[in-house]
């Protein structure tokens, strides 16, 4: 199976992003007739992800920047698959190694972090 192109991952973690911010301000305005199928969601969104959308200034030059780097990226995300790692256990894994290995691209991270 062919990975999706970068660009193409780019964009839609905008659009969701923009679709999140959309829901957001869609559930929290008050109703007209409020009914039981009407009630606003309470926390729709987590508010680690309100805060970067409204963080993404420019979708485009986020994309540009995925789009630069893509083949760097996906080799190194091809690099770590079907590898065993170590979690620091099975039910109480440790959070460092976790996001480690659940975040293996450097160039990836740097540009989220660069939000």
């Amino acid at each position: 199976m062919k990975p999706i192109p970068l660009i193409l991952a780019a964009s839609l973690l905008c659009n969701a992003a923009l679709i999140a911010t959309a829901l957001i301000k869609h559930h929290t305005a008050a109703p007209d007739a409020p009914s039981a199928r009407q009630r606003p969601i309470q926390n729709p969104v987590p508010s680690e992800a309100r805060s970067l959308t409204s963080k993404i200034e420019n979708p485009a030059t986020l994309a540009q920047k995925f789009a630069a780097n893509e083949q760097r990226i996906v080799a190194e995300l091809l690099a770590v698959q079907g590898k065993p790692v170590d979690l620091g256990g099975y039910y109480q894994p440790d959070d460092k190694k976790t996001s480690a290995v659940m975040r293996p691209s450097k160039i990836f991270n740097e540009i989220l972090t660069g939000l």
